[in-house]
């Protein structure tokens, strides 16, 4: 099963999701919240497991321990909706990319790099191809009853990124919480 790398948004931020994957949910829509049971988070990383070596897992504690350890917590300002298109279409909360994300999940993929497990990394979580996002409903068949259900939600949105996880799913199970604390 994969395992991730997730920053999580602290509860107060985390209200504010919430409320958006309520909103959704009351409109029949399939919610990310139904989905994982799991708090809202910005995904770094994701790496499919060599289940052979079983080493996946420790480099992903690892990482999460030592970045975790020198990193502050982050600011992150809801900016807009988006889509990843596809069919079904994932619709997610698009956030001003600031360099101080970008430069943890680059340190992130440089430390899967580093050990070996670059392969093992998903496509849309290397750095050359990352997006920062946080999901609010998948399986999207009418992005337009979607949006329409998210009218009315006042942006940007400010939240605090306040610790790493990491997370195996589905179903999400947290294997880590390191808090950041540098």
């Amino acid at each position: 099963m994969p395992v991730a790398i997730t920053l999580t948004v602290d509860e107060e931020g985390a209200g504010a999701v919430r409320e958006m994957w309520t909103r959704l949910a009351e409109a029949g829509l399939e919610s990310t919240a139904r989905n994982f049971a799991y708090r809202p988070h910005v995904t770094l990383a994701v790496l499919n497991e060599d289940e052979a070596d079983g080493s996946t897992e420790a480099v992903a504690r690892e990482a999460a321990r030592q970045i975790g350890s020198r990193t502050a917590p982050l600011r992150l300002t809801l900016a807009s909706l988006a889509v990843f298109p596809g069919h079904p279409a994932v619709l997610f909360a698009a956030p001003k990319p600031t360099r101080a994300l970008l430069d943890l999940q680059a340190a992130l993929c440089e430390r899967a790099e580093a050990k070996g497990l670059g392969a093992h990394l998903t496509p849309h979580t290397r750095a050359e191809a990352f997006v920062p996002h946080v999901t609010l409903c998948e399986a999207v068949e009418d992005v337009g009853a979607a949006l329409g259900a998210l009218a009315g939600t006042e942006w940007p949105l400010r939240l605090r990124l306040s610790s790493l996880d990491v997370v195996r799913f589905h179903p999400a199970t947290v294997l880590e919480s390191v808090p950041l604390t540098g």
